[in-house]
């Protein structure tokens, strides 16, 4: 980031929005565990890490709070919305028949897998459970 810098790269702008409009708010982009932010705000540990790097100066802190600031009143508490999250059976299904999805199940961390699988960690903890007990 470079001084004077009146804007942030785009993709850190979308997520520090996406957090803003989030129940738990922003403040986890910025002081998380990279994994539990990641599944909380449903995207790649990677793009967390941009973020937070590109928002290391106290210039782009700064733009990154007044972004934070310009979410709507109503939007920047409401609960947060995504694609329908993946039920236990439909992680377990796609475990059978997939050992790559099984992987992830059985050995990444929980919260590295629902970010993967598109599922919160306590349906990929009861699959993973689910899947031990076939083997």
């Amino acid at each position: 980031m470079a001084p004077g810098m009146t804007h942030l790269p785009t993709d850190v702008a979308a997520l520090v929005k996406l957090a803003a409009a989030h129940v738990e708010g922003a403040q986890p982009l910025f002081e998380g565990h990279l994994e539990s932010v990641a599944s909380l705000y449903q995207v790649h540990p990677e793009r967390v890490e941009r973020a937070r790097t590109a928002c290391t100066t106290p210039q782009a802190r700064k733009l990154a709070c007044e972004l934070v600031q310009q979410a709507p009143p109503g939007q920047q508490r409401a609960p947060f919305t995504r694609a329908t999250p993946k039920d236990v059976s439909m992680l377990v299904l796609e475990a059978l028949s997939s050992p790559a999805t099984r992987d992830v199940i059985m050995r990444a961390p929980m919260e590295l897998a629902a970010v993967q699988l598109g599922a919160h960690p306590f349906v990929v903890e009861e699959a993973r459970t689910r899947l031990g007990a076939l083997q």
